[in-house]
């Protein structure tokens, strides 16, 4: 993904100051600030939970939860 992201704003002419990570960090912002839960937030963004009852056991958020909680939010 990274990868297809550094040829897609390359050649809308962005230069190397745009990285994959700042999608990733302005989303993350995004969705604290509209009070989406750190768990639904970390499977939106493709991050691990650190806990073992989160980490271990849970199935995962819905793509259903996943919407609702992008659609939180403008950009």
């Amino acid at each position: 993904m990274s990868r297809r992201f550094g040829r897609l704003k390359s050649s809308l002419g962005y230069g190397p100051e745009l990285v994959f990570h700042s999608l990733r960090k302005t989303v993350t912002t995004k969705l604290e600030q509209a009070g989406v839960s750190e768990g639904v937030a970390a499977d939106i963004v493709g991050h691990e939970k650190q806990t073992i009852t989160y980490g271990l056991y849970l199935g995962g958020t819905s793509m259903a939860q996943k919407m609702e909680a992008i659609s939180n939010f403008t950009y």
